[in-house]
């Protein structure tokens, strides 16, 4: 037999980690791996009390649990699970969020009653009234936060990145209630207004006139939804947790708190610093080095991964993964049309005008059904339709064009790769890539998928490295990007400006 093999999607390790936190809870220190892999095959002593404290779907992960713990098709990927599971949910006993006894519940199973069938499920709804505000008010819509929330789509994950929530047993009804029935509170809406009023005082009364904090007012009933879940993070009755792999015996717990206006002005004190690019011929992939300081928690070094996260056979835009040096797991992602919205918002236009101009002006001649798609009419790079066309279309055309990607790119990355070494790539023979008119190519979807990887990558590294920007707006641009991929809001930064579009929710991140 083959044996067992996780799915994509996550829920099999998420609904394990509610398992062993709940384990560790009710059996105590001694709880073991090897506990957790009896409960896992349902053999476990005390498994039906533990079954009550983890708020799972048991019809699919009880038959899930027991062929992964019995016929795992990678045993070495069961022991790093159940590892990290024990490790998380012992850290997360220890911490001061959580004390007293919980059900631990995937976030997809909580509330478990009333309209919604998880506490993100609203965030959707608050999301949905303020693009709706932006319709309804065309003087706002026409403004730069009307277009930015009108275009800007966010998902759940993004404002609120828990896998899992842990709820105090006798707080779940008050807690499924405060959900369910949060548009129905008393005087909705005010609080914002009065907190940002209250902050903007005090910093005049302490003469801080250097920074200037906005939040758009269309966030006021979302902020009094966030305000809401840290209260409950606050009196250890309602706490999210944000999961990632952890290969460490004791991973750290923090908490991310955006709950009120003061709480986003720890990001003025922020700093970052580009230290270095990758930009090679022989992956598919930019990298960039930079460093994070000023952050209480979050200090270190990082890197943004910018490369295709699509399936084998798929051909779509590149996405930049933020990773924590000594760290294996993607801490968030951003999207093409959200990197060009922040760095349009940083004052960073010129890159991208600047970048296009030298596309339009190095392709007079190139057809013009693929110079349309020089810039993608979604974002600001370029259309990865462009590569699927060489390859279901024009792979004769390609021999035409190929040098000249291949100078393009040399410019892009500031001579890191070089035009010969890109097109050798491209062409798969060093030989007649020294002879354009010998390449006699054929339909590749890998030559595709390279071009395309490599294009949208570089463009997005050249915005960040040799573009004629001031080294103060990539920084800003940096920043808001972090704060994104962080899952920490979309906030941007412009000089001693910061507008925030949309907060995102408190929670606590156990990870490595």
């Amino acid at each position: 037999m083959a044996g067992f093999v996780l799915p994509r999607e996550p829920s099999t390790q998420e609904s394990l980690q509610c398992l062993a936190s709940a384990g560790l809870q009710e059996i105590g220190e001694s709880f073991s791996e090897e506990d957790l892999l009896t409960l896992m095959k349902g053999e476990h002593e005390k498994q039906e009390l533990i079954k009550l404290r983890c708020g799972i779907d048991w019809s699919v992960m009880e038959r899930r649990f027991r062929e992964w713990s019995t016929n795992p098709s990678n045993p070495a990927d069961l022991k790093r699970w159940t590892y990290s599971s024990l490790t998380v949910a012992k850290s997360l006993r220890d911490s001061t969020y959580l004390q007293g006894n919980y059900t631990f519940y995937r976030q997809d199973r909580f509330p478990t009653s009333g309209r919604y069938t998880s506490f993100k499920d609203m965030f959707d709804v608050l999301k949905n009234e303020i693009k709706a505000k932006v319709k309804n008010d065309s003087k706002f819509a026409k403004g730069v936060a009307g277009k930015v929330l009108g275009q800007l789509s966010l998902n759940s994950d993004k404002w609120n990145p828990a896998d899992i929530v842990a709820v105090r047993v006798g707080k779940e009804r008050e807690w499924d209630n405060k959900i369910n029935k949060f548009l129905m509170r008393s005087k909705p809406g005010r609080k914002l207004d009065e907190d940002l009023t209250s902050f903007i005082k005090g910093l005049k009364k302490q003469r801080v006139t250097s920074n200037k904090l906005d939040i758009i007012p269309a966030m006021d009933d979302l902020y009094e939804y966030n305000k809401m879940i840290y209260e409950g993070i606050e009196k250890n009755n309602f706490i999210p947790i944000s999961l990632k792999l952890s290969e460490i015996p004791n991973p750290n717990t923090k908490l991310t708190k955006i709950s009120e206006p003061k709480d986003l002005e720890k990001y003025f004190n922020m700093k970052v610093k580009i230290s270095d690019f990758q930009m090679k011929a022989g992956d598919q992939k930019a990298i960039i080095f930079f460093e994070v300081d000023g952050l209480p928690g979050k200090t270190g070094k990082y890197s943004f991964d910018i490369r295709g996260f699509e399936s084998t056979r798929a051909l779509t835009d590149i996405q930049i993964g933020l990773l924590k040096e000594g760290g294996s797991t993607y801490q968030g992602k951003i999207t093409l049309p959200v990197t060009t919205m922040i760095t349009k918002l940083s004052n960073g236009r010129m890159a991208l005008s600047k970048m296009n101009a030298e596309k339009r002006r190095r392709f007079k001649k190139m057809d013009v059904r693929m110079r349309n798609k020089l810039k993608s009419g979604i974002h600001g790079f370029i259309d990865y339709r462009a590569f699927s066309d060489y390859y279901a279309k024009n792979a004769q055309k390609l021999e035409e064009d190929v040098n000249e990607w291949g100078d393009y790119v040399q410019f892009l990355s500031n001579g890191r790769t070089k035009s010969l070494d890109f097109v050798e790539s491209v062409v798969g023979d060093i030989a007649r890539s020294k002879k354009a008119n010998e390449y006699n190519l054929t339909k590749s979807f890998t030559r595709a998928k390279y071009m395309k990887n490599k294009l949208q990558s570089f463009e997005v590294a050249y915005v960040m490295d040799s573009s004629p920007l001031k080294k103060e707006i990539k920084n800003n641009i940096l920043k808001s990007m972090w704060l994104y991929a962080a899952s920490e809001g979309f906030t941007v930064f412009n000089k001693n400006e910061s507008t925030t579009f949309l907060l995102s929710s408190s929670y606590i991140k156990c990870a490595a």
